[in-house]
């Protein structure tokens, strides 16, 4: 009995120990980078598109898979509620302890804008009116949230999530606000986010790069912009990869079409080690199905509205995207209101049948094939339901309709600088 006691105590004791090594690594690994350089990236959250109780998985595993440090984010939402998609995130990746959010446009229940994530120090941020005063059908306002991060190599990198406008013109102003700002006090700046590129059309981007041409249609704007070698920018995916490295896509078809989401960098002070796209895959449409499936029941059994457009390939009802449909379903909608009731009755009726089983009144096996028997009559009579249920847009089955877009830099080597 004692030599048992010895041994259940030695194996505590090195439970405990293993337990001690991995809670530290865990909590190194999270307030430390995992490598000498600096890992950026960027991704369009698509706002609350299409079950982001879903998405908000998938993309957490993304961003940590990546192993990016910081994170520029588009189209965030929140709402006056308290739902706000940064924080969702945060709650799945807590090793990212910094953030900054700024709202950009006023939508029917709340507010969208941009926002970073950082898992290092965030010493200081701001938000920069990038705004064009031109006449532009874009009415949004334009912002860059600008963030001074500590990095344990590398010192204070400036970063900067942007979202620019879709309107060409206006895109002129939104850089060359930008520029003036880092103008004032350069350093090692990345700047990252969505910036509505054209796939025929640099132009505004030329600046950064300090490319201005007098046929650049934007030359007018960059006129009075000093550009300086210090702030002049690389592509960080053209710096080091060939192919186009496509990451929005017009879902379901044709598919990935365009790039507008970029990491930029100054090339003075961060060399470009690898640039990569996370996303493509058809990763989320295999692992996350059924969690869509379930979502979509659960938005179907509160029968209210969807709260975002369904896209040209489906229509609200139930307060899920049907493909196949014509218009919307005005809500409550008819098609599931037998739902709730149908549901409660197959609970009061597996109820009734295992109290009258536990009391010996009917055998198990009999009311075991009793209840089968109510599930099956529920599954045919609720066929309306069942075909709401699975009529998925091909849309669903992606984590977001812009791909997680990363970059590793390291400092450019003093001989090369």
């Amino acid at each position: 009995e004692q030599m048992k006691l010895y041994q259940r105590l030695i194996a505590s004791a090195v439970l405990l120990a293993v337990a001690g090594m991995l809670f530290w690594h865990s909590k190194r690994g999270a307030e430390e980078p995992p490598h000498q350089g600096l890992t950026v990236g960027s991704v369009n959250l698509w706002n609350i598109m299409f079950n982001w109780d879903v998405r908000v998985r998938a993309l957490a595993a993304m961003i940590r898979s990546a192993r990016v440090d910081v994170l520029a984010l588009q189209e965030v939402r929140t709402t006056p509620d308290g739902m706000s998609q940064l924080a969702d995130l945060q709650q799945l990746l807590p090793e990212y302890r910094w953030s900054a959010f700024v709202a950009c446009t006023q939508t029917s229940d709340g507010h969208e804008g941009i926002a970073l994530l950082s898992r290092l120090p965030v010493l200081a941020n701001t938000s920069l009116d990038i705004t064009a005063d031109i006449a532009s059908p874009d009415k949004n306002r334009r912002q860059a949230l600008v963030a001074d991060v500590q990095h344990p190599v590398l010192g204070v990198i400036k970063a900067v999530s942007v979202h620019l406008s879709y309107d060409r013109n206006a895109q002129c102003q939104n850089i060359a606000r930008i520029y003036k700002f880092l103008s004032v006090a350069p350093g090692p700046t990345v700047i990252a986010g969505d910036l509505n590129a054209y796939p025929d059309d640099d132009d505004a981007l030329a600046l950064l790069q300090g490319l201005v041409e007098e046929r650049n249609r934007c030359a007018a704007d960059y006129r009075d912009v000093r550009i300086r070698q210090e702030i002049v920018f690389q592509d960080a995916w053209t710096a080091v990869n060939s192919a186009p490295g496509l990451t929005f896509s017009h879902m379901p078809q044709p598919g990935f079409v365009s790039r507008p989401d970029r990491i930029l960098s100054t090339s003075a002070s961060l060399q470009v080690v690898r640039s990569d796209l996370h996303g493509l895959a058809d990763d989320f449409a295999s692992e996350f199905y059924w969690p869509v499936i379930a979502a979509r029941a659960r938005r179907m059994l509160a029968n209210a509205a969807c709260g975002f457009d369904c896209g040209p390939h489906g229509k609200c009802v139930c307060g899920v995207c049907v493909a196949g449909e014509t218009a919307d379903c005005l809500t409550p909608c008819a098609a599931c209101a037998r739902l709730p009731a149908a549901l409660l009755a197959l609970v009061l009726a597996g109820a009734g049948l295992a109290l009258m089983a536990a009391r010996r009144r009917v055998r198990r096996r009999t009311a075991a094939v009793l209840m089968l028997a109510s599930i099956a009559a529920a599954w045919v009579a609720l066929h309306e339901e069942r075909r709401v249920l699975f009529a998925v847009l091909p849309e669903e089955l992606h984590a977001s309709d812009h791909a997680l877009v990363t970059a590793l830099f390291q400092a450019v080597p003093r001989q090369a600088a």
